[in-house]
């Protein structure tokens, strides 16, 4: 556990078996959410970045936690079967980046972004990708 902190919510030990991902959720709680936005807003110095969340995790819990000055320059892209709760988050229409932590995604095809976009930045834990973003190429 210790070696996936600050992700050892995502730790399987061997009962769990050679692909966890097929029978587990893995980071649940999209507590990777967090880094991989300020990861974006760290690499990319655009004053406004549109972001869509593209598997069942909300990024707004992880809004509030960066950095309100880096906060302002995020701007959510709602899917059409998302509801987003906080009337107060700015949203866009275009996402630059797309991120996924694979929530109820059993057996990911990160292929379905290969025409539009690149992969930008993972989370590993145990070799087991919890979170990828993807960024729309030519940007």
């Amino acid at each position: 556990m210790w070696k996936a902190h600050p992700f050892q919510n995502v730790y399987f030990n061997i009962l769990a078996g050679s692909e966890p991902r097929s029978r587990y959720e893995l980071d649940y709680w999209g507590l990777s959410n967090r880094k991989a936005l300020e990861y974006i807003v760290k690499n990319d110095q655009s004053d406004v970045i549109c972001v869509r969340a593209d598997s069942w995790t909300s990024l707004d819990r992880a809004f509030e936690m960066i950095d309100s000055r880096d906060r302002k320059r995020l701007r959510y892209v709602a899917r059409d079967d998302v509801v987003v709760n906080d009337p107060g988050l700015r949203q866009c229409d275009d996402p630059r980046y797309i991120v996924t932590n694979y929530r109820l995604v059993k057996d990911p095809d990160d292929r379905k972004y290969a025409e539009d976009y690149d992969l930008f930045y993972q989370i590993r834990v145990d070799n087991e990708v919890i979170l990828s973003v993807f960024r729309r190429k030519g940007m």
